[in-house]
């Protein structure tokens, strides 16, 4: 993998994984996007912007190194200027981000569905215990039928979230069936769009780099 391709996922995962909507919006108009482009749009929406207009920017340069250089000076001003902040100016608590609600909201679900599993398991178990009886008065069987259905639907709401994974491996420069950086992106962007979080898509990325090579290293540290 050449070496501004490699800074170029590096950069990615900090605007994946670092950045707000407040400091992508900041950094998009440190790059002359327009303001009207990002300004109030989803996260998603400003990362989408962001790269094509650093695409464009890239196919100015000549050379590898001299990309390389421009990408390795968005990171330390990224790292400079966009460190998250404990407080605001007023010395209030900061909202939680949105990804953190998301992942709030996320774990109460999954909380709601895990007693309702304990529930319908407790009604299973109770049912097996009544005795059968003469005339139409429903079987152990017949009584077991409903809780079961509702405890097969509760565990497939539990099972429809999936690890989300990167199909391809980031390999070194000249390495053959290599996961290209357009591929990468375009399975980022199809993770974000079906709801993943920030830190799914990071360790997703983490994992299809090979394994032994520095950039893998790094991105665990980031």
């Amino acid at each position: 993998m050449a070496a501004a391709e490699e800074t170029e996922i590096i950069l990615d995962g900090k605007l994946l994984a670092s950045l707000g909507v407040t400091d992508l919006t900041e950094f998009g108009l440190y790059l002359k996007v327009d303001k009207a482009k990002i300004e109030g749009q989803t996260k998603v929406k400003i990362i989408k912007v962001i790269r094509t207009e650093l695409e464009k920017i890239i196919n100015t340069f000549d050379s590898d190194e001299q990309t390389n250089e421009y990408l390795k000076g968005l990171i330390d001003f990224l790292d400079q200027n966009a460190q998250p902040k404990p407080s605001d100016e007023e010395g209030n608590t900061l909202k939680p981000s949105s990804e953190l609600e998301k992942l709030e909201i996320e774990l109460k679900a999954i909380e709601s569905q895990q007693k309702a599993i304990q529930e319908k398991l407790l009604q299973a178990k109770q049912s097996e215990n009544i005795p059968k009886s003469s005339g139409s008065s429903p079987t152990v069987a017949d009584s077991t039928k409903m809780p079961l259905l509702g405890l097969n639907s509760g565990l497939q709401a539990t099972i429809l979230h999936r690890d989300f994974k990167i199909q391809g491996t980031i390999g070194e420069v000249g390495q053959r069936d290599k996961l290209g950086y357009q591929s990468l992106m375009l399975q980022v962007e199809i993770g974000l769009g079906k709801g993943y979080t920030n830190k799914e898509i990071v360790t997703a990325v983490i994992r299809a780099v090979q394994p032994g090579l520095q950039l893998r290293s790094y991105l665990e540290s980031v």
